[in-house]
């Protein structure tokens, strides 16, 4: 497997990018990502009409099948513990090419979170451009 690198931008519902609680909340997942050494680094984005800047994180997966299940595992627990929480993932596929896949909802299942994953990382995506 050759490493890919995805950017990450963690959400919650309802809150805005200065609100101490979405703070907390990337901080979860920066530390869930470090705790089965997947180390991330942040990059801000402007919010327009806010004070603050959206976070997004990066992460390079590759190596090993185990590292993309340590990711799903990651994923899936922080998305469960607020169901306020959504995850968008979008890779750069170096040709033009992106794909962005967002995992949100109530009861996020580790097999959506899986084949979201499976998604992010084939080598074709489903649409041209997508």
């Amino acid at each position: 497997m050759t490493s890919t690198t995805i950017i990450l931008r963690p959400e919650l519902a309802g809150l805005g990018a200065d609100d101490e609680r979405t703070h907390a909340t990337v901080q979860e997942l920066v530390d869930d990502l470090r705790s089965v050494e997947i180390p991330p680094s942040a990059q801000g984005r402007p919010r327009p009409g806010t004070k603050g800047e959206l976070t997004d994180l990066v992460i390079s997966l590759g190596g090993s099948t185990a590292v993309v299940g340590a990711a799903v595992r990651v994923f899936h627990l922080w998305l469960s513990r607020d169901r306020r929480r959504s995850l968008t993932l979008t890779t750069d596929r170096g040709d033009g090419r992106r794909t962005v896949v967002e995992i949100s909802g109530d009861a996020v299942s580790d097999e959506t979170v899986r084949e979201a994953m499976r998604q992010l990382l084939e080598d074709e995506p489903d649409e041209p451009g997508a």
